[in-house]
């Protein structure tokens, strides 16, 4: 028996990037996450394909804003919303984050064709993290599948207008250390 059948609706609140964790993902996936919760700022940034595909990215506290309001949205029953409120290209997010960092980083291209051998040869069970890295980036940096629109669904900033959501500079802001000098 479907939710639907049973009379119990439902909600999908979908967002691909939290720019909270992606921000610091962006930049690099094991040895920068590392050097960037310790609050210094990266030396080299890979751009997947050419680096300017849209994606889409929220603050944590915005999905939960939009997620808590849209529980109690009686027009939301049984609804797909999506959240899009930041649209950003890789390489103005890199260029964002040398701002906020002070720092000028080398860029490290990985193209499409090199995601998908990633992806391909990620077979055995100790490569999970890399496939599901390489898969997200190709899907956020390659496809732009963050910011397309599903037909049906529905977009939070359009249903909630009056909700402010957190900036992408904001959240640099938050975990950028101060400039070198």
């Amino acid at each position: 028996m479907s939710t639907e059948a049973g009379g119990v609706s439902e909600l999908l609140v979908y967002c691909r990037c939290r720019t909270t964790s992606l921000t610091r993902a962006v930049v690099a996936i094991a040895t920068l996450l590392v050097k960037l919760m310790l609050m210094i700022p990266p030396d080299e940034v890979n751009v997947y394909g050419d680096g300017s595909v849209m994606g889409a990215m929220n603050s944590v506290a915005d999905i939960a804003k939009v997620t808590v309001r849209a529980v109690h949205d009686p027009r939301l029953r049984n609804q797909e919303l999506h959240i899009r409120a930041n649209t950003i290209t890789q390489n103005l997010l890199i260029a964002l984050w040398q701002t906020a960092s002070g720092r000028t980083v080398a860029r490290t291209p990985v193209p499409a064709a090199e995601l998908e051998k990633i992806i391909a040869g990620a077979t055995a069970p100790d490569q999970g993290m890399a496939l599901i890295a390489a898969q997200l980036h190709r899907s956020l940096w390659v496809r732009g599948d963050s910011v397309k629109r599903v037909p049906g669904a529905l977009e939070a900033t359009e249903v909630y207008p009056d909700m402010t959501f957190q900036t992408i500079e904001q959240a640099f802001a938050e975990i950028a250390p101060p400039p070198l000098s």
